[in-house]
């Protein structure tokens, strides 16, 4: 799915006759419903940071061995 969203938002687009290219990482973690929110959204941002890190046009989920969260 996100590699989807990635490639769509890759297509370039045209505003007021100049043609625009989009770049898109996405960072994610899973929610169980058990979690605090906020705790989830840190983990999500990290993955996103990682994913700017490795390079453009990059989804990256939140993993708790890289970053020392481990459960």
């Amino acid at each position: 799915m996100f590699n989807r969203i990635i490639k769509e938002l890759n297509q370039p687009f045209v505003i007021e006759g100049h043609t625009v290219n989009v770049g898109c990482s996405i960072g994610g973690d899973i929610w169980t419903g058990e979690q605090d929110i906020h705790e989830i959204l840190k983990k999500a941002d990290e993955a996103l940071y990682s994913s700017k890190r490795g390079g453009k046009n990059r989804a990256t989920f939140y993993n708790a061995h890289e970053y020392g969260d481990c459960l």
